[in-house]
């Protein structure tokens, strides 16, 4: 997904491909769950008539996030948890990222819009791939926090390679990129 509004083809080619994962979609989903897709679904069906973009791509965030939500309920799943799947071959540390990225590019960005979340490593994907990589050389890594994705609170210094500012909420200290991780990062 992308986090600034596509073209007119990619909420096309956007579409396409979770039309497909909705035809994957497992039977253990619980019924509210699956009522709602189903309704998004059908709103995404017609995004080729919708004259407003912003609109079609907010459907199509929100079906996605309701996929996500049918293989992974990060709201009620606890890391020992998420941990015991990675270990058992079930979720990969990148799928977990994007489960993440979707859900903030929804609710912060397009659906709800609470802009609570100023910047993200955009290195998060490929930081993922690596702890994947190392998972799948020694399983008994997947435990504690490793591979889990963290928010940090933009008041806390992060080193300026990654490209996150520490702003301190403020839009005076926008560009402000420190040398330096936390001691506690």
């Amino acid at each position: 997904m992308l986090r600034k509004l596509p073209t007119r083809n990619k909420l096309l080619q956007l579409k396409e491909e979770l039309l497909l994962q909705c035809q994957g979609l497992s039977c253990s989903v619980n019924q509210k769950l699956a009522q709602e897709i189903t309704l998004v679904k059908n709103k995404v069906l017609a995004i080729e008539y919708m004259s407003n973009k912003q609109e079609a791509y907010e459907n199509i965030l929100h079906l996605q996030v309701l996929l996500d939500k049918a293989l992974l309920d990060v709201d009620n799943t606890d890391i020992s948890t998420i941990q015991m799947l990675v270990r058992q071959g079930k979720l990969r540390y990148k799928k977990l990222v994007e489960i993440f990225l979707h859900r903030i590019y929804y609710y912060n960005d397009v659906g709800i819009g609470i802009n609570a979340i100023r910047a993200v490593n955009e290195f998060a994907l490929e930081e993922a791939e690596k702890c994947d990589e190392a998972i799948a050389k020694n399983k008994e890594l997947a435990q504690g926090l490793f591979g889990i994705p963290i928010l940090v609170k933009d008041n806390i210094e992060t080193e300026s390679a990654l490209g996150l500012p520490t702003t301190t909420g403020s839009i005076a200290f926008a560009k402000n990129y420190t040398e330096q991780d936390a001691v506690f990062l």
